[in-house]
């Protein structure tokens, strides 16, 4: 699936005089979900109209099932306690917090996805080599792995058998496996800060604020690449995959949030 940016976005959202840190779909693509430094909110996507807002900010994530959206609280003083906390999207309510330690905590946000069941967290709290997996329902840590290579985690992204973790380090793509503990391929890819996995289509994109890259997902073969228009800036996911494969958001510096509907390079020619 070779896709296009050029032509007319689907939908523009202003958030007024925010600075997006995250954006994240629901699995049916109805609700959106953004998260600044310090405010989560979710959004009807075909309306515009704003359903939810908490505090919290840095990364936001539906789970498969679209029943509940995780999001990262920073800690409200020097020495309080970070955490993960997981809301009911219909409710609003409180479900799920996980608890970070500060110490863990050198960026300014943890990197999380979550498993294909929607009951498991994989978390690099820092900018470690090391990797974390919690218990969503329990908020219990399970297991940690650290990656063969020294050096920091950008970001990572679970294959959708939940198996492999793919994590950008040292401009490479490395896929870890979650049984072994250990490197089972690597891509080459520079300073790499969003990788989105199309299940639909077994493809990974990976994001470097001025450019995506299309992978093969089973070989880690890079099928594509082009270059995005405009300046992506700090945000930490100003590109985000909708599940189906159908719908891109961007947000840049230089205007709203753009949602753009996604065709295969086959249909175009049709």
């Amino acid at each position: 699936m070779l896709i296009s940016l050029k032509g007319t976005p689907h939908t523009k959202m202003n958030i007024e005089r925010e600075q997006i840190e995250a954006i994240a779909f629901s699995p049916d693509n109805t609700t959106l979900a953004t998260a600044t430094a310090q405010i989560i909110k979710v959004i009807d996507s075909k309306t515009g109209q704003l359903l939810h807002q908490w505090d919290g900010g840095g990364d936001v994530q539906f789970t498969p099932d679209g029943r509940t959206l995780v999001g990262f609280i920073k800690p409200a003083a020097e020495n309080a306690q970070a955490s993960l906390r997981a809301w009911d999207v219909k409710s609003g309510k409180i479900l799920q917090t996980i608890p970070l330690k500060r110490s863990d905590i050198d960026r300014p946000f943890p990197i999380f996805d979550i498993s294909s069941k929607g009951d498991s967290l994989i978390v690099a709290t820092d900018y470690s080599n090391r990797i974390e997996k919690w218990d969503l329902n329990i908020g219990k840590l399970q297991q940690t792995w650290a990656s063969e290579q020294q050096g920091k985690i950008t970001t990572l992204a679970l294959t959708p058998d939940d198996q492999t973790v793919i994590l950008a380090q040292n401009n490479s793509l490395l896929f870890l496996s979650l049984s072994s503990g250990k490197i089972i391929k690597k891509a080459n890819a520079y300073s790499v800060l969003n990788l989105m996995v199309d299940q639909r289509e077994d493809q990974l994109i990976s994001e470097n604020r001025s450019e995506l890259m299309l992978w093969q997902l089973q070989t880690g073969d890079r099928l594509a690449q082009w270059r995005l228009s405009g300046t992506l800036g700090i945000a930490s996911k100003p590109v985000v995959l909708s599940p189906d494969g159908q719908l891109l958001a961007t947000y840049t510096h230089e205007g709203p949030i753009k949602l753009w509907q996604l065709k295969s390079e086959s249909s175009s020619r049709g």
